[in-house]
């Protein structure tokens, strides 16, 4: 990815040295891309107030449909592909929503709207890191979080 003025977007096939895919963005700050492990032709894409997929196609970045459920007004800071094909995002507010695929199309599975359990939520998520258990946050206040999955339902959580 490149920087203003051009904010582009260039994936590259490292074992034949070649571009796969060029876009360029409108002025929006990207925070973070990623791309998915199980499907390397998904990639993402996070921000102030936005969050996008794009599926590589045709030497060219697709978007696929918005995510279902996502509020449009948040400055994402973070985001990680977990679980195969589920995407944590976080939050300058403290929030993490866990999106996955619904049919051919993504929506918000589950909202953490106080993920640091904190009397004032608004803590920017710098850093999530997914296991098999669940996820880790981190905050740039020095805070973290431990979230483990409930054995009852898979996209169920406890703070610990």
């Amino acid at each position: 990815m490149t920087g203003d003025p051009d904010y582009q977007l260039i994936f590259i096939d490292n074992s034949r040295m070649r571009g796969l895919a060029f876009s360029s963005f409108s002025l929006k700050e990207v925070n973070r891309i990623g791309i998915c492990p199980n499907q390397s032709h998904l990639i993402s894409a996070s921000g102030k107030n936005f969050f996008r997929l794009y599926k590589v196609e045709e030497y060219a970045f697709k978007p696929l449909d918005e995510v279902k459920k996502l509020p449009k007004n948040r400055n994402f800071t973070e985001h990680t592909w977990c679980e195969k094909t589920k995407i944590l995002l976080g939050t300058d507010r403290g929030e993490i929503f866990l999106v996955g695929p619904i049919g051919n199309s993504y929506e918000v599975k589950r909202e953490f709207l106080n993920a640091f359990n904190e009397p004032s939520p608004e803590i920017s998520v710098t850093a999530i890191c997914p296991f098999s258990k669940g996820f880790i946050l981190g905050s740039d206040q020095g805070k973290f979080a431990l979230w483990v999955k409930k054995e009852d339902n898979e996209d169920n959580y406890d703070d610990e």
